[in-house]
């Protein structure tokens, strides 16, 4: 009986072919809540409510939020940039959300640009507790229950801490970017 020899070149695709595969089904474990998403909420104005965009950003185990405030409450007005980062866990289908740090800069409407952070404040920051206690603080360890379906993702916040995600039954929905 006549044994047929592989060359070389011919193991070196089979293994790469394998490899591939392999390589491939690694796609399925990437979590499907990772990325750059949008939303818009409304917020209270003098005449009613204006739309804000939302943006999170999640990767790895880091968040960053981001929006425009439109604080009409001022004297004189204008818009911040509001940047939120900080890290987060998941657990089944609940992701918490741990501020670490906020920063504003100006925003240029105009131009749909912000400048550098003017002010910083970091969860080591002793003026960040005074500061931001209502914010960063009531926010630190927040539960989210997500849904990702398609380029939709889903948060439901637990308002009132007692782990039930239907409390108020609204929940954000954000678009893949």
């Amino acid at each position: 009986m006549r044994r047929a020899k592989f060359s070389g070149d011919f193991r070196i695709i089979v293994m790469l072919l394998v490899l591939c595969c392999f390589s491939c089904n690694k796609d399925d474990d990437y979590p499907p809540y990772l990325g750059r998403w949008m939303t818009t909420k409304g917020i209270p104005v003098a005449n009613g409510y204006a739309g804000v965009d939302y943006y999170l950003e999640l990767s790895d185990n880091r968040f960053t939020e981001s929006f425009v405030d439109y604080d009409q409450r001022q004297e004189i007005y204008y818009p911040k940039y509001v940047s939120i980062k900080g890290s987060f866990s998941v657990a089944a289908d609940v992701i918490t959300f741990i501020p670490e740090e906020i920063s504003y800069s100006t925003y240029d409407a105009n131009t749909d640009t912000h400048s550098e952070p003017y002010a910083v404040y970091t969860k080591e920051n002793e003026n960040i507790r005074k500061m931001m206690s209502e914010f960063i603080l009531a926010m630190a360890g927040r539960h989210a229950q997500y849904t990702v379906t398609g380029d939709k993702l889903k948060l439901r916040v637990d308002n009132n801490w007692n782990d039930d995600f239907s409390d108020d039954g609204r929940a954000d929905s954000y678009d893949r970017l």
